[in-house]
């Protein structure tokens, strides 16, 4: 599993982490916690993130989302009643 995030709040523009594994079971027991550092932290810009997920005997997954502020940006958007 591959995570990447590319925004201008990050040293180098962008950065990636990697989680590699044999088995693994995504629940919150055994979550994963991935740590990118960034020195220009603004909770007002989006931060676009890419999971990438691959295996030997599976089809590649891919799914983009977003970090806003404090949480996820459709967590947010979820909570705005519709019109």
């Amino acid at each position: 599993m591959i995570i990447t995030a590319k925004s201008e709040m990050l040293n180098r523009g962008s950065a990636a982490e990697i989680h590699s594994f044999e088995t693994w079971e995504p629940n919150e027991d055994h979550a994963v916690e991935f740590t990118i550092p960034m020195p220009h932290f603004d909770p007002e810009q989006e931060l676009p993130l890419l999971i990438e997920l691959t295996a030997k005997n599976a089809k590649p997954f891919t799914f983009t989302t977003t970090w806003l502020g404090n949480g996820w940006k459709s967590d947010q958007q979820a909570e705005t009643p519709a019109e």
